[in-house]
């Protein structure tokens, strides 16, 4: 009955998708945890595993047309700094084909692809401008909080070494990390949308989506994930609603208190005796441990090549390399930049996120004093700011592309933003300049008779008049 329910919520939810482009975008965003839930409902999802991703790529595409044919779609500073980096970070990465150690390279790039294209092209093109950001955050707050809820209570999930997963064959397991990213998303966004005046039915969807977006990152034992979120989420808090006095500040602290409160309160019910053991104290540290050592292994194996210190050892090469923890890969982004990638990867990446930064910092500052776009804009930093820590603990670049996308669509936002606003103040420079030339122009109640007619009984030597000058 369940499996049944939540094919049809998906179903229903995918319809309007077709007609709200934005709702889109959010399909994209949700793309795993929906993985995840069809694959629990119907065994085609299991047996086409790409069938998800695929019907979801179909649909950006469909919502790109729509926005096309409606004449909304915004192709403006599409080619931006962020992009173009993108492009030749994933370029050194592919050809490091040529000297990685890694027979596997091929197939990480081969598959990567549909993903990149998804997440570089399609996406950047369905949320442009801040106006966007309500609709779309409104919509993930909607369809998060039901995936979430739905892949809670599906009964085919199970507890295995303290995470919440699926089983989806005798040896294969659904990723729980993918569904602690997708809860600690919602947190972020039912959080941080402050927006003044909300209605009750607003207020009640953030506090729903907090709660089941906890829970959800609690069952999947994502540590890294909810250790992020909640530190991000007290210093960005303060940015996203503006202190104008003491009584504001008063109301933000009680706000982070709040926060604080309700995290802990909801997470006890979701820390059972089948995972506890996941975050507990030891745990919590031996994970840190295990990440500082795989930089130590692949930090070592990179000074020990000075003739690849430039191009660096090759994408994947962690897994080819002697290392302590057994992983097949670092999980630490940064690392792999620097050391697989060379100085040359590094460089890129540090431009690009040093870019992303500043146009993340001027868009705030375009905004700072409107109470809704501030809320929107400070959301949008934070899930991009979450995914650049995301990826310090569980990926790689070849699955590092939500972070790159948001990277893309804050600098092309900021960039778009801030063309609207010089082309609006010259747009009231020109009615300003209509308006004066109305005030100054002759007017026919000046004299007896119409413009014309006082034109003409003026002598020839002083016809003329001034317009448009102040």
């Amino acid at each position: 009955m369940i499996e049944l329910l939540s094919l049809i919520i998906v179903a229903v939810l995918g319809a309007i998708a077709l007609v709200r482009p934005a709702w889109a975008f959010v399909f994209i965003l949700c793309m795993f945890g929906l993985e995840q839930l069809l694959q629990a409902c119907h065994p085609i999802f299991i047996d086409r595993s790409s069938l998800t991703n695929i019907s979801i790529g179909v649909l950006a595409i469909w919502a790109v047309l729509v926005l096309a044919f409606s004449g909304q779609l915004t192709t403006r500073r599409f080619l931006n700094v962020a992009f173009s980096l993108t492009l030749f970070l994933y370029a050194l990465a592919s050809l490091s084909q040529l000297w990685s150690p890694s027979p596997l390279l091929p197939y990480l790039v081969t598959e990567s692809i549909p993903y990149n294209l998804l997440s570089f092209i399609l996406a950047p093109l369905l949320i442009s401008r801040v106006r966007d950001l309500r609709e779309m955050f409104t919509a993930f707050l909607i369809v998060g909080t039901i995936v979430c809820f739905l892949l809670a209570i599906n009964p085919k999930f199970v507890f295995w070494g303290g995470r919440y997963i699926l089983y989806l064959d005798t040896v294969t397991k659904s990723n729980p990390l993918a569904t602690g990213t997708l809860g600690g998303m919602v947190m972020i966004v039912a959080v941080l949308m402050v927006l003044p005046n909300p209605s009750k039915a607003f207020t009640a969807l953030r506090i729903a989506a907090f709660i089941m977006g906890t829970s959800l990152a609690m069952l999947s034992g994502s540590r890294g994930q909810v250790m992020f979120t909640i530190p991000l989420l007290i210093a960005m808090y303060p940015l996203a609603k503006r202190v104008r006095n003491f009584a504001g500040f008063a109301q933000t602290v009680a706000g982070i208190l709040l926060v604080a409160v309700a995290f802990f309160v909801v997470s006890s019910f979701f820390v059972v005796r089948e995972n506890e053991n996941r975050w507990n104290s030891e745990s919590l540290l031996y994970g840190g441990e295990g990440r500082f050592q795989n930089v130590v292994d692949l930090f070592t194996a990179y000074l020990r090549r000075p003739e690849m210190w430039l191009t660096g050892l090759g994408s994947d090469a962690f897994n080819y390399i002697p290392n302590q923890t057994g992983d097949i890969y670092s999980h630490v982004l940064l690392a792999d930049l620097l050391c697989e990638l060379g100085v040359l990867g590094a460089s890129i990446s540090a431009i690009l996120f040093i870019a992303t930064a500043n146009a993340g910092v001027r868009l705030f500052r375009l905004v700072a004093d409107d109470p809704v776009s501030r809320a929107l804009v400070g959301t949008l930093i934070a899930v991009t700011l979450y995914q650049f820590l995301l990826s310090q603990k569980m990926g790689q670049i070849w699955g590092a592309y939500p972070l790159f996308m948001f990277c893309i669509i804050l600098v092309r936002m900021e960039r778009i933003s801030r063309e609207d606003l010089v082309l609006a103040a010259s747009r009231a420079t020109a009615d300003e300049d209509e308006e004066w030339a109305e005030e100054d122009s002759p007017r026919a109640e000046d004299g007896d008779g119409d413009f014309e007619q006082n034109l003409e009984s003026t002598p020839d030597d002083v016809k003329t008049f001034p317009i448009g000058v102040r």
